[in-house]
């Protein structure tokens, strides 16, 4: 099966892909290629690479579920029924003898099928074709994207009983709001029926038909990295070069490695790190909005007692563990101490889950009151 790879109304790629949803061959529009995905550039097949990473992964929650109603046997399969649209950027493919147009089909303006977190009815009344975001919603967690009153919001449950997750991101909205911070994303709690666990949460789209994201991972892999430098100083180089204010995104950098810290957040990937980016001139123009904070405060392991257990917990980021990515903080004060939460707010917020034993919210609670207390002795140490 051949299609064309758009970038809007742009042609970028003539791709052969097969039954499956693979990409088998590809050949590159030498006079669009400076609009091709960033992610993996420095590889020599980084389209299909791209494109393999680009579906739903299999693990994530309710996949094969939401699979077998589209009655389709894989995650590619789905992508390309789907036309491998996005609600994060523009990049999409047309059959080749199709005259279908971005206007027609991008999920900005048209409306879309709901899945499998929903009752699976279109998201409105206007919708040309039942073509679904989902198909290209990364992360493990059970989501899937939905419209209310016209705006685009992502719907996300959890990977138990447990409401932890969704109530994280609860908490992490609240510290944002308190410390005056101005690029986070606001989460909410909401109820899906038939779930198992009390609350999911839902937030609002923050790209549009003006702004994309691009992942840090994008970002890192879009050119080769120097040997001497680190990762972080590369992204950071990179964003530069795309036009991003490096003192703000400095800034913001090391208020998220600091908020992180608090909240004790290990999944700070180079997929939950990204930057926003103009639609028609290509430039960056600042960090996304700060997202995906539900791995927090322990879920899944044990609340530590003592001090020195919190102390170089491990990571997936820039760095193996907190105190590694800490030493890219220059600014020690970047996060308001007496604006935190206290600890009784965060007992509050976990008790509205039946589910949860108060136990261990206790050992959580004190936990976080630790880690503030670490925060504090860090920043008096600052010269």
């Amino acid at each position: 099966m051949n299609y064309i790879l758009m970038r809007k109304d742009i042609p970028l790629a003539l791709l052969d892909v097969d039954q499956a949803g693979n990409m088998q061959k590809f050949k590159i529009y030498p006079e669009n290629r400076e609009l091709l995905p960033l992610q993996e550039c420095i590889m020599t097949d980084s389209l299909r690479q791209w494109w393999g990473k680009r579906s739903v992964p299999m693990s994530q929650g309710g996949v094969r579920e939401m699979l077998k109603k589209a009655d389709v046997s894989f995650p590619e399969e789905y992508l390309v029924k789907n036309l491998g649209l996005s609600l994060t950027d523009y990049y999409w493919i047309r059959p080749v003898d199709s005259n279908l147009t971005w206007d027609k089909v991008n999920l900005y303006d048209n409306d879309f099928a709901e899945n499998h977190l929903t009752d699976g009815k279109k998201s409105g009344s206007n919708s040309i074709k039942a073509y679904t975001p989902d198909a290209s919603l990364q992360g493990q967690l059970e989501k899937s994207w939905i419209i209310r009153n016209g705006k685009r919001l992502l719907l996300k449950g959890n990977r138990d009983q447990y409401s932890s997750e969704s109530i994280n991101e609860v908490i992490a909205t609240e510290v944002h709001r308190r410390q005056g911070y101005d690029n986070y994303t606001e989460y909410k709690l909401a109820k899906i029926k038939g779930r198992p666990y009390c609350f999911g949460c839902v937030s609002e789209s923050f790209t549009s038909k003006e702004r994309e994201l691009v992942s840090a991972y994008a970002v890192v892999t879009s050119e080769k990295k120097d040997n001497s430098i680190s990762y972080f100083r590369h992204f950071q180089n990179v964003c530069e070069k795309h036009g991003i204010d490096r003192e703000q995104l400095q800034a913001d950098m090391e208020y998220q490695i600091v908020t992180d810290f608090v909240l004790t957040n290990p999944d700070r990937h180079l997929s939950n790190i990204s930057v926003l980016r103009d639609a028609d001139t290509l430039e960056f123009i600042r960090m996304a909005p700060i997202y995906d904070t539900g791995k927090a405060l322990f879920v899944g392991k044990p609340a530590p007692a003592k001090e020195k257990d919190l102390q170089g917990l491990e990571t997936v980021s820039f760095a193996g563990n907190e105190t590694k990515l800490l030493q890219y903080v220059k600014n020690r004060k970047c996060v308001d101490i007496e604006k935190l939460p206290d600890p009784s707010w965060i007992k509050e917020m976990y008790m509205k889950d039946r589910e949860q034993d108060e136990k261990r919210v206790d050992a959580i609670c004190r936990a976080y009151g630790t880690k503030i207390e670490m925060l504090k002795k860090w920043q008096m140490a600052q010269k």
